[in-house]
């Protein structure tokens, strides 16, 4: 296998820098790739860790899983990028890279057709990382404050078969709570890493959103430990290490969520206790408070919009109108349901 020119032995561990572009300071801006090739053929699973530059923790995992992973262990090659967008990441932990470009977000421009930062990062990314991969795994959480709990696979892919192999992989990589979304039309769209990853390459992928950063250590420990175990999970279903995926004994599989956010700015006062993904909630139970750091008087109240169970939950945080809080699966929509693991 050759990476941004560079060839990479069999069973053999390896981290590289590609070059993407020089920014004004003069640095090259260098997407970081962690290369495990294995001692057998198999296929080439691609790890992606914080496209928002605010999304770090996983970077951890991702740490934690090369540390892990000898050569000698797995039959095809792992294409780990624990930082997907270093500028981002290194201006101040941003969402987006800090420029005037038309489109900032990294996860919204997938394969790259522009000059701009993201597009030039995705375009290496896309031409060097995921056109040599048969399926991808993108991990999305970590921002502080705030903790999700889901695995997303896409339903509206053109290829049917697609969209079977990425449900399988969403159920095998053991989290009992899947999102299935309409990745290509609805969200996260078209260009998006799943998106042009499984609507226009026609391979299986998922998106990982579980766990956040700011909580107490033994709760952040259990969710890092969850996102190496689904990763081994998916390794072992496409027979790159030995033995059975760790599974529940049933998931809950959904459409529909309701995102229950700030629309005025304060201190976010949770009214249920931080480590509450996957716990059962009332139509009009009391989630939280938006509270003033000045007067200290109540700004907003956010209730649950129906019956449901919560999937995000948050810390007390500084907010800003729109920033993360709670999220809500409806459990009374017909696309809601438990559903065995066999």
């Amino acid at each position: 296998m050759q990476i941004n020119s560079k060839e990479v032995k069999p069973n053999s561990k390896t981290y590289l820098t590609m070059k993407v572009t020089t920014d004004l300071d003069g640095g090259d801006i260098n997407l970081p790739v962690h290369v495990v090739v294995g001692a057998r053929s198999g296929p080439t699973l691609a790890l992606f860790s914080t496209l928002h530059g605010s999304e770090w923790l996983p970077i951890d995992v991702t740490r934690r899983i090369m540390q892990k992973t000898q050569p000698s262990d797995i039959a095809g090659t792992i294409l780990a990028v624990p930082v997907g967008n270093p500028v981002a990441f290194g201006n101040y932990l941003n969402r987006n890279t800090r420029d005037e470009s038309d489109n900032a977000d990294l996860n919204r421009v997938f394969p790259g057709q522009f000059t701009w930062i993201a597009e030039q990062i995705s375009s290496k990314l896309a031409n060097e990382v995921m056109a040599k991969s048969d399926c991808l795994i993108d991990l999305h959480w970590g921002i502080w404050g705030s903790t999700l709990g889901a695995v997303m696979y896409g339903t509206d892919f053109p290829d049917p078969e697609v969209v079977r192999k990425c449900e399988e992989i969403a159920k095998v990589f053991g989290y009992p709570c899947i999102h299935r979304g309409k990745a290509v039309t609805v969200f996260p769209g078209p260009r998006s890493s799943m998106g042009y990853f499984g609507g226009v390459l026609g391979k299986p992928c998922i998106g990982v959103e579980l766990g956040g950063a700011g909580f107490d250590e033994a709760i952040e420990e259990r969710w890092i430990n969850m996102n190496i175990t689904g990763v081994e999970n998916v390794m072992k279903h496409l027979k790159m290490l030995k033995g059975e995926p760790i599974l529940p004994d049933k998931y809950l599989v959904w459409d529909k969520r309701w995102r229950v956010n700030p629309t005025v700015a304060g201190i976010l006062v949770p009214k249920i206790p931080a480590n509450s993904l996957m716990r059962e909630v009332k139509k009009g139970d009391l989630l939280g408070q938006v509270v003033s750091p000045y007067s200290f008087q109540a700004l907003e109240e956010l209730k649950s919009p129906g019956n449901g169970i919560l999937f995000m939950s948050a810390r007390m945080y500084p907010v800003r109108p729109g920033d993360w809080a709670f999220a809500v699966i409806d459990t009374d929509d017909k696309g809601t349901q438990w559903v065995p693991s066999h």
